[in-house]
């Protein structure tokens, strides 16, 4: 799943010299030499490397997004501004950083969602505008 996926030129041409697409539907399994789809399998050479694309790398959904960000002294990364998911984990840092308590931290970070419908892209943006409100009365933040 691309969420907000950017990609250069130079990344277009390199995709275009991907000779061999596969369009079986979901994978069932991975077995030495083979795919394992639901009604086919599909020869695969020996040794094939396979990474899953399939899974998110870090709980964006609005399902995992009830638990704070800072909470016993621990760090969850989440999105904050979206899409920009390494400037939500800068202002998290900046946060952990500049504020004492976590409710305090907690305040300047609504949880957003990294949309992958148009449907869900209006609620990440308004999380991300109450977001920059909230930080613009702050002048170290917007610092």
């Amino acid at each position: 799943m691309f969420y907000y996926a950017t990609i250069s030129p130079d990344e277009v041409e390199l995709m275009r010299r991907v000779s061999k697409v596969i369009r079986n539907g979901r994978v069932l399994a991975i077995a030495p030499g083979k795919l394992v789809f639901a009604y086919s399998e599909v020869a695969v050479p020996e040794g094939s490397l396979f990474i899953d694309c399939t899974a998110t790398a870090a709980p964006f959904s609005t399902q995992s997004n009830t638990n704070p960000i800072f909470k016993d002294g621990l760090i969850t990364l989440k999105p904050l501004h979206v899409p920009l998911v390494t400037f939500s984990a800068a202002l998290a840092a900046f946060l952990e950083a500049n504020y004492e308590i976590d409710e305090a931290r907690n305040a300047l970070a609504n949880l957003g969602p990294l949309t992958d419908t148009p449907a869900t892209y209006p609620y990440g943006f308004l999380v991300t505008m109450m977001n920059r409100g909230a930080w613009s009365q702050y002048e170290k933040i917007m610092a």
